[in-house]
């Protein structure tokens, strides 16, 4: 949740005014009245048409550094100004809207029964929804072509769900996919995915490196069994276990004992395979002892996760190694301007990675996005600018 924000002052209002003016002419439309308004969501800013009003979230400004000539904030403004370029797109949604009440009017009124009626407010949704998403996609392509698609990726991350979220808007994946496909993918984001893959491992060295983190993996459920993200699976092997021992007890069937003593090793042959066919690209240090795996998270385009970092053994000399194998691969993101992130279970890692690394602690509607259910606590690293051979 947010904290409460303070309005802006009369000079803030002023140089976002400007802004909108500037990307107005820029765009080819007359500038809209614009107004700041508060709200409990930070969804950025809405365009009215039928009045002419560009209404901006003081709350987003906040969020988003409060810059009006930032990426971010141009990709959002130029896609509420492409809405205002597209007004015939909007008469036709109204127009498609008074239809589909009219049909959803006359199901109730004339035909027997609720049915009716729910199949006139389904094929209302089903007819509207396409419609407003390319009337969405419309304004995506004033902003790309304004801000660039890494500037829609900014204002994304500003408040997951773009200018508002639900039905009648597509996802922010989708949104990013469709300007990476029309306009071109960032040439950073291409040349970072080019480095990966002149550094992934094959053969016997990604075989090693899957079983060290399957075993590093392994080490870690056997120190905390029973975290949250492990309990289930750490309570299912031991019921398994117990209940075989239990029936080989109970009927002296040595098989189920055989089983019994079996099963971590199916389960970490089942582990090796997954571990080894999972996406992304897998990394391993000069002298084989430190790997880990980068993979890119779609769902917000522009980020790469690290995950199963692992080093054996943990000596001095190979903790030297990992670390400049690390370093190696930071210099790489730093030069591309790409941002990291990483989930780690095990606190002492945490720190190191903020410490030594320098993450930082994710703020939570990135994690929101990140997370599959529940949402899940992520280090991020944002992009960093290099100058000269140190960065900033």
């Amino acid at each position: 949740m947010m904290r409460k924000v303070k309005p802006l002052s009369t000079v803030q209002e002023a140089a976002w005014r400007a802004r909108v003016e500037g990307l107005s002419a820029q765009v080819g439309v007359s500038c809209p009245r614009v107004e700041f308004v508060d709200g409990g969501m930070v969804t950025g800013a809405s365009y009215h048409p039928f009045s002419d009003r560009l209404k901006i979230r003081v709350k987003w400004i906040a969020a988003a550094g409060g810059d009006p000539s930032s990426r971010a904030a141009t990709a959002l403004l130029s896609h509420e100004l492409g809405h205002k370029a597209d007004r015939r797109f909007v008469w036709f949604s109204l127009a498609l809207v008074v239809v589909c009440c009219a049909g959803l009017l006359s199901a109730v009124w004339f035909a027997d029964g609720v049915w009716p009626a729910l199949g006139a407010v389904l094929a209302t949704v089903v007819v509207l929804t396409p419609v407003f998403h390319q009337r969405e996609f419309r304004a995506d392509d004033v902003a790309a072509d304004t801000a660039g698609v890494r500037g829609v990726v900014e204002w994304f991350r500003v408040a997951p769900g773009g200018s508002a979220a639900g039905l009648f808007h597509p996802s922010d994946a989708a949104r990013v996919i469709r300007q990476e496909l029309r306009s071109g993918r960032p040439a950073e984001w291409v040349a970072f995915e080019g480095d990966l893959e002149d550094r992934r491992v094959e053969g016997r060295r990604r075989v090693v490196a899957c079983w060290r983190e399957l075993c590093a993996s392994a080490w870690g459920v056997v120190q905390r069994p029973f975290d949250r993200r492990k309990r289930p699976w750490s309570c299912a092997l031991i019921l398994l276990g117990v209940g075989l021992v239990a029936a080989y007890l109970f009927t002296g069937e040595w098989r189920l004992l055989a089983l019994a003593l079996g099963a971590p090793v199916l389960f970490g042959v089942v582990g090796f395979l997954v571990y080894f066919v999972v996406p992304g690209w897998r990394l391993s240090s000069a002298d084989g002892c430190a790997s880990l795996r980068v993979v890119p998270r779609r769902s917000v385009p522009g980020v790469y996760e690290v995950r199963g970092y692992s080093r054996w053994p943990r000596t001095a000399s190979t903790g030297v190694a990992a670390d400049g194998f690390v370093d190696d691969l930071l210099g790489a993101v730093d030069t591309h301007g790409v941002t990291l992130v990483a989930r780690f279970a095990a606190e002492g890692l945490r720190e190191k990675y903020i410490r030594r690394f320098l993450f930082e602690d994710a703020p939570l509607n990135l994690c929101q996005t990140l997370s599959v259910g529940k949402a899940h606590w992520f280090l991020v690293r944002p992009p960093r600018k290099v100058m000269g051979r140190g960065v900033s």
